[in-house]
Parts: structure tokens; sequence; C-alpha cells
């Protein structure tokens, strides 16, 4: 199992979303989706899927570095959630449940940072 999105499965490009929608859909069938499963799933799981885990979906040595960081001060809500976050899983699913691109501090191409545009 993995989460990806493309929108011919679904209606958005962001994977908070995606995450968001299936964390609701686990929890109406009697699963509790944790963060760092969602963040799993959307990462190296997704790489494990497709064959390509020798290259991409994580840090290791060797790989492809396509990441972006994350700014838990982005909103004042994120920020408010953020402050009372006691762990990285608390922290992550803030991210989840309330991230969109405004959360997207940075963003990192073949290890080279990249400029994003202005939303």
């Amino acid at each position: 199992m993995t989460l990806a999105t493309d929108v011919g499965g679904g209606t958005s490009f962001s994977m908070f979303r995606t995450m968001n929608a299936a964390h609701k859909v686990a929890r109406m069938g009697g699963y509790h989706l944790t963060a760092l499963r969602m963040f799993y799933l959307a990462t190296r799981a997704a790489a494990e899927a497709l064959g390509w885990s020798d290259r991409i979906g994580s840090f290791s040595e060797g790989c492809e570095a396509d990441f972006i960081v994350l700014d838990p001060q982005a909103t004042p809500l994120i920020a408010r959630r953020s402050g009372r976050s006691e762990s990285l899983e608390e922290q992550l699913f803030a991210f989840a449940m309330l991230g969109d691109d405004r959360v997207i501090d940075s963003v990192y191409v073949m290890g080279e940072a990249v400029q994003t545009p202005v939303m």
C-alpha cells in the first residue's frame, strides 16, 4: 500500500490533502492511520512500490535527494498546533491534517535548492 496523487484517482495534487483524506477513510473503517505511517506511505513505500527504493524515497547515501522543508509556523493555525506538539508524530499529524502549499518553506531537487513561485 502507498499514497500518491495524480488527480486521476482523486481531486488534488496535494499530498497533504491526500493524507488527510486517507486518514478519514481509515477512521471510517475503524483503523487509525498514524502520521508516521502516512508520511512513510507517501515516501519510502511509494519508492518500494515502484521498485525504485535503491534511488528514491530515503535520505540514504546514493539516493536522489528531492525533498521539501516544512515550516511549523507557516500559518497561525499550524503554529498554534505545532506549539502544542510533544512528538514528531504530533507535528507530522498537524502537517497532514492542516497543511497546504503554505507550509512548504523550501524545495530541493537533486539536493539543490530551487526557487519556488510565490503562491
